[in-house]
């Protein structure tokens, strides 16, 4: 019965989740949001990660990497704020088998008010440590 339930969570595909994932913030303030990951007990070695918000309302201030579980940045975190975007990608050496990890932090500014939503693209991908770098992104 473990095994199943085990088949089953391994047939969901990691994660990736945007935290905080809701709030009220007064224009010109800022706030971080993180990146993270739950590879969902399963070894990945890599993510490119695509997002969008809308960039009348929001503006990104910076994104770091420094305490990213990604080690060797193939495209660092950047950001166009004309089009509303931020993309990164990464290689995880020596693979990952981890729930919550941080792969960046962005720091926002709130640019007017009303309602934003910051999405996690289709593009995105999470790749397995399978030798093969099948993608493993549940979407």
């Amino acid at each position: 019965m473990i095994e199943t339930y085990l088949d089953q969570l391994h047939e969901l595909g990691a994660t990736l989740s945007l935290s905080p994932s809701a709030g009220t913030f007064v224009g010109g303030s800022t706030f971080d949001m993180t990146l993270v990951l739950d590879t969902n007990n399963t070894d990945i070695n890599a993510v490119a990660v695509f997002l969008s918000f809308p960039p009348d309302k929001l503006q990104v201030v910076s994104s770091t990497a420094g305490k990213s579980v990604v080690s060797l940045w193939s495209v660092p975190p950047r950001f166009n704020n004309r089009e509303g975007t931020v993309e990164l990608q990464g290689v995880i050496t020596g693979g990952l088998n981890a729930s919550n990890a941080l792969i960046t932090t962005i720091t926002f500014r709130v640019k007017s008010t009303g309602t934003s939503i910051i999405k996690i693209g289709d593009a995105s991908r999470v790749l397995r440590n399978d030798g093969a770098g099948t993608d493993y992104l549940q979407h």
